[in-house]
């Protein structure tokens, strides 16, 4: 009756002598599997099936003692194919011969699943195969230990009854048992050992001795080759050592199977039910099916009446079947079930066998949505995938590559040479070189280019990929993605061209720009002239404006923000601030700013500088008056008078005796010529209140050198001034402070009498006037300050330089260098 079960079962049932190593027996499943007959199978080793090294490996099971589930193999088919099997091997004797058994089933279709189910393939297998395994996984470096629940529930505990830890293994262990685990511990670590299957006697929480199969792995190892981590099953075995031979075998053989097994008389009730039969249908004890009909197992009791019907017509039935849990869950599962006859042929009993493809379904339904979810994905994103081998030259694009290069499928050549033919001529050589490139260097690539399609239209991708390499560094594929990235192109062209655009028109406006909150604070500001700010640019931001303009400025300011905030603008009103540029007058223009969503709105304050047109409202209202004075007075009384104090002084002179006294006698007499000097030009000039500055400074000059050669010494004098034409309330301080500054160099700047040049430069810029005043004579004393300088000369240049709103600076070496800066304002040209 055995052998009769052994030849109608489905799974293939292999046995080989030990010694010999010749297959002593196959079962015609076996021979439909590897596509030999029987003579044929009888004739080969398991060598020739397996190869050498996993037949090894096989055999080695019988010295080490282990018997279970063996793992999954490729074994060689007659025709050369290959396919995965999984293998279940105990030992056994058979007429006095040691022999290994394997029971072998079909799994190359696991072998071909989704990923992510390859990589829960190893425990799936574990459970599937040994059925009933207690789990433990051991952290040698903490000491940390996990034990699954069946681990505590084979010993007949509450999962967690005891701690997971070596001291509870170690109470639990026999003590005859401790060497064997101690062997397994010192080929670990030292290295001879990576795997272990070593059979224990443990301590049920009765008081009985459990034969356990302790199975295991070193997982990970430190850096000095110490084992750092193991993993492992436990298996209850007892039952192997009790049975009878002959019950042994057929236990063996169907409890090992990897996918559930049951027997049924011809009655169609249940006479036997493995372990994995028993968890796929969720009972806990074969005694809860035993009796039972396959009817109570099937979703449809019509399927199951029609598939013993097709049994008993044609003695094997191979198809899927929906069938139920104990809980009433449904799940799909394969099914092959045979009839077995015994010597005579007559019919002794129905074998079947159940596959549950519940988490094949899953993945094969999970991948199918995945490449629907994928496709859509990359048509909304208009993005595509691709991957090269680089080995064959063949190309592989999805189906949104196609799409985005407007190509058909069909007609693509399939390879790199076909791609750069697709992308825009101008293109290529740059895309290629950073292709290449990318391969020497091994990093990731990445290039925006255009596509030229059949219609003549262009494109933009955006092209990415990484690189898989050989040991040796060799490229074996690259795999990347292309994104149509035209509307962005074009949409970043269009923003630049903008902002180009406003760049230009803000760099042409040379007002000042603010954005302000509703609270008057800055928070961004334009300058084209920094000097026209009311403080440095750093001082602005966030910063509130009523603490760095006047009281009647920021009074302004905030009327105008007011305004913009009720009406949307403002214009009109101006406002004087002392800047670094001096005294300068402003229109307030201000707009509110479309707040963005969830904020407030913001405010564009364009400050225009007005001051050139203030200041020649101002002057021509002065020159009006000063016209009227002039015509009254200044032809005659003032230069009268002037010359009259120039006399009093002259001859005051003639009695000092001081001759400290009697240059500063003589430096007044110059301060009073250069003003003389002044109201001459004038009385000259066609207009009353101006100076044609350049031939006033020729003048006051030569008559300074003309002065200064009656005491012997030849100082030649050089003006470069142009046609600057000054009205009078600058020409006046201008004159006086250029006659101190030549007065200086004439005194000072050539020491013993020595000969040398005097030159005078005024040139106007960007309304400013420049008035330089140099010499080729000894220069400043080391350390003179002119912002300090005590004497009365450098206190009037300091003085006429505040009344012009000007700046002075100089600099010695060689001579001596000092420039006067003012605004000129409207009144000169």
């Amino acid at each position: 009756m055995l052998g009769a079960l052994f030849d109608n079962t489905r799974d293939g049932i292999l046995a080989a002598d030990a010694t010999t190593r010749q297959i002593v027996y196959a079962n015609p499943a076996m021979c439909r599997l590897l596509g030999y007959d029987k003579l044929e199978l009888l004739a080969l080793t398991p060598e020739d099936l397996l190869g050498g090294e996993l037949a090894g490996a096989w055999f080695a099971r019988i010295p080490a003692g282990e018997t279970g589930a063996a793992g999954t193999f490729p074994a060689l088919r007659k025709d050369g194919a290959t396919i995965h099997c999984g293998i279940s091997a105990p030992a056994l004797t058979i007429e006095g011969r040691q022999c290994l058994l394997g029971v072998f089933q079909d799994a190359t279709s696991q072998q071909m699943t989704e990923p992510a189910l390859r990589l829960s393939e190893e425990r799936l297998e574990a459970v599937l195969d040994a059925g009933d395994l207690g789990f433990f996984d051991w952290d040698l470096r903490t000491g940390e230990v996990y034990f699954s629940p069946r681990y505590y529930t084979m010993l007949g505990y509450e999962p967690g009854a005891f701690p997971a830890s070596w001291e509870s293994f170690a109470e639990l262990l026999h003590p005859d048992d401790m060497h064997a685990i101690q062997a397994v511990m010192e080929d670990y670590s030292a290295g001879r050992s990576e795997r272990h299957a070593v059979e224990i006697r443990l301590k049920s929480r009765g008081g009985d001795w459990l034969w356990i199969l302790s199975r295991g792995k070193v997982t990970a190892r430190d850096e000095e080759g110490r084992p750092r981590r193991m993993i492992g099953t436990h298996a209850d075995v007892t039952w192997r050592r009790t049975v009878e031979q002959e019950l042994r075998i057929k236990e063996m053989a169907l409890a090992s199977a990897i996918a559930g097994a049951v027997m049924a008389g011809m009655d169609g009730r249940i006479t036997y039910a493995n372990q994995a039969y028993l968890e796929m249908h969720g009972y806990s004890a074969a005694a809860e099916v035993l009796g039972t009909t396959p009817l109570d197992h099937v979703e449809q009791p019509a399927d199951a009446q029609a598939i013993i019907e097709a049994i008993g017509r044609q003695g094997k039935w191979v198809g899927e079947v929906r069938c139920r849990r104990r809980d009433g869950t449904v799940f799909p599962a394969e099914m092959a079930a045979n009839l077995v006859s015994g010597p005579s042929g007559e019919p002794l009993c129905m074998l079947a066998s159940f596959q549950d493809i519940t988490a094949r379904r899953r993945a094969e339904e999970a991948l199918r949505l995945s490449k629907v979810h994928l496709r859509q994905a990359q048509e909304i994103a208009q993005i595509g995938n691709w991957e090269l081998d680089l080995a064959t030259g063949r190309l592989w694009w999805s189906d949104e590559i196609f799409r985005l290069f407007e190509l058909d499928a069909a007609d693509f050549g399939a390879s790199y040479e076909a791609f750069l033919a697709a992308i825009h001529p101008d293109d290529r050589d740059q895309v290629h070189a950073a292709y290449r490139r990318s391969l020497q260097e091994r990093t990731p690539y990445m290039a925006t280019h255009r596509l030229l399609t059949a219609g003549g239209r262009v494109k933009y991708v955006e092209e990415r990929c990484v690189s898989d390499f050989a040991a040796d560094g060799s490229p074996l594929r690259s795999r990347g993605t292309v994104q149509d990235v035209t509307a962005r192109v074009e949409a970043e062209a269009a923003l630049k061209a903008a902002r180009d655009e406003l760049e230009a028109t803000l760099q042409a406006i040379p007002d000042l720009l603010f954005e302000m909150d509703g609270d008057g604070r800055y928070l961004a500001f334009r300058a084209q002239r920094p000097e026209l700010l009311a403080a440095p640019g750093d001082q602005l931001l966030r910063r509130d404006f009523r603490e760095i303009l006047p009281a009647d400025a920021s009074g302004a300011v905030l009327d105008a923000i007011r305004e913009a905030a009720e009406r949307g603008v403002s214009f009109g009103r101006v406002i004087r601030l002392a800047v670094p540029a001096g005294e300068r007058w402003f229109e307030l223009s201000v707009a509110r700013k479309a707040a963005a969503p969830g904020g407030e709105p913001t405010y564009i304050v364009l400050s225009h500088d007005i001051t050139e047109r203030a200041q020649a409202e101002q002057q021509l209202r002065q020159s009006v008056a000063e016209k009227e004075t002039m015509l009254r007075e200044i032809h005659h009384r003032v230069k009268n008078n002037l010359q009259i104090i120039s006399s009093l002084l002259h001859f005051q002179a003639k009695k000092v005796k001081d001759p400290a006294d009697l240059v500063i006698f003589s430096d007044m007499r110059e301060r009073l010529r250069t003003l003389m000097l002044v109201h001459e030009h004038l009385y000259q000039s066609r207009a009353l209140n101006r100076i044609e500055l350049g031939g006033f400074v020729r003048f006051l000059t030569s008559q300074l050198a003309e002065a200064y050669a009656r005491h012997g010494q030849r100082i030649t004098t050089r003006v470069e001034a142009g046609d600057c034409v000054l009205p009078i309330e600058i020409a006046q301080p201008c004159g006086l402070i250029i006659c101190e500054l030549a007065i200086n160099a004439f005194k000072y700047a050539f020491p013993g009498g020595r000969d040398g040049e005097l030159a005078v430069r005024i040139a106007g810029e960007d309304g400013r006037l420049a008035v330089t005043v140099s010499d080729n004579g000894a220069g400043l004393p080391e350390g003179f300050d002119p912002r300090t300088a005590e004497s009365f000369g450098w206190q009037s240049i300091r003085g006429l330089c505040a009344q012009l709103g000007g700046t002075v600076t100089a600099a010695s070496g060689p001579g001596t260098t000092v420039t006067i800066s003012f605004p000129h304002g409207e009144g000169a040209r």
